[in-house]
């Protein structure tokens, strides 16, 4: 993963790119080709498909805004923190297995190893930007007719000077008929794979992002995969990736595979996302029968933040307040019943709060 940089579109590409998790497939699909039938999903503004049923979109329709404020940033890497099992299992790259390697050492070595392994997992667990598709915008510069014919391709003329941020690197084109303008998107990322190769990308998208592919992957639960595979390919406001991912969470949410994300960078953009679009009681529901009432708090934090105009009578007081939840059960939940029960269930447990588990502990 490279450097975060000093611009904001750096610090987005940096934290959309993953390690490329399995062995590299033939890639004869063409870009445009391969996500067809996902991607004009996004022509009718739909970013999560017929399929998704949002129940209620957010009034903020950019999130991008709202993901990048410093609350919404802590609230869901800190979701991400709660469970680092994942972060250093086996995983199937294609390469040998390093010699266990065994030390003996004082408490305070061993108290600094483990502050360097959560320092490890905070990196890895850097929450994927959850944004707009972008829109493409070619500006003509300028036509000259005297060149019209003097080639049959079309000439891309690209701005190779190091230093220069990718979103500001200076590409154009001349048509075959003379037209002098800025490069499509396409071919932007073609040339800025060639000149500039990010490891683990491909010129052409792989098969696996094919839509057979993609559903055969979803019945198989491999969602880590297709989310970490996705990072590495696209950019984070790509509608492909955008596509992608939409669809991978819908399939999550509406098969309940939450747990496969637990402990993964892409649980709390998953979380962001349906809380964002207004979808997230049976995540909640999910999160409070497994005692992850952090989680479902934090959930419901997100939901109003992203909508400013909806205001709790009472902010959360602590990372497990029920009465915050008891408040947006109440007032904006779709599947009041149900929830109410979930969370009777969990007060009748009387297990400890968070404040209570830290005087324990101390």
């Amino acid at each position: 993963m490279a450097l975060v940089s000093r611009t904001c579109w750096r610090r987005i590409q940096n934290i959309s790119r993953n390690v490329c998790y399995g062995s590299q497939q033939n890639n004869h699909v063409l870009r445009g080709d391969c996500l067809a039938k996902i991607a004009s999903r996004l022509s009718s503004g739909n970013v999560g498909g017929d399929r998704a049923g949002l129940q209620t979109s957010s009034p903020n329709s950019d999130p991008t805004s709202v993901f990048f404020k410093d609350e919404v940033q802590s609230c869901l890497l800190e979701m991400n923190m709660r469970d680092v099992s994942k972060v250093f299992q086996t995983r199937k790259e294609g390469k040998g297995l390093s010699d266990i390697e065994i030390k003996f050492m004082t408490q305070e070595q061993l108290e600094e190893e483990e502050n360097k392994a959560m320092e490890t997992a905070r990196y890895f667990l850097q929450v994927p930007p959850v944004l707009s598709p972008r829109e493409e915008s070619i500006v003509e510069l300028s036509k000259d007719p005297a060149l019209q014919g003097l080639d049959e391709s079309k000439l891309i003329f690209t701005d190779i000077s190091y230093g220069v941020p990718h979103r500001e690197r200076l590409i154009v084109a001349r048509d075959p008929d003379g037209t002098l303008r800025h490069a499509s998107t396409d071919e932007r990322y073609r040339m800025l794979q060639t000149y500039f190769p990010d490891e683990g990308r491909t010129y052409e998208v792989p098969q696996l992002f094919s839509p057979s592919n993609l559903k055969s992957l979803w019945e198989r639960s491999e969602f880590t995969f297709i989310l970490d595979r996705a990072c590495v390919q696209f950019e984070p406001d790509d509608p492909h990736y955008i596509s992608i991912t939409s669809e991978t969470y819908n399939f999550i949410d509406e098969n309940c595979g939450y747990d496969h994300l637990l402990g993964t960078r892409h649980y709390g953009a998953f979380a962001f996302y349906i809380a964002f679009y207004g979808r997230l009681d049976k995540f909640l529901n999910h999160c409070i029968s497994t005692y992850r009432i952090q989680d479902a708090v934090s959930l419901v934090k997100i939901f109003y933040w992203s909508r400013p105009q909806i205001r709790p009578s009472k902010e959360a007081t602590s990372p497990d307040d029920v009465e915050f939840l008891k408040e947006y059960i109440s007032e904006h939940s779709k599947d009041k019943a149900i929830l109410s029960k979930t969370l009777s269930a969990y007060l009748e447990l009387n297990l400890p709060t968070a404040a209570e588990e830290a005087a324990l502990g101390n």
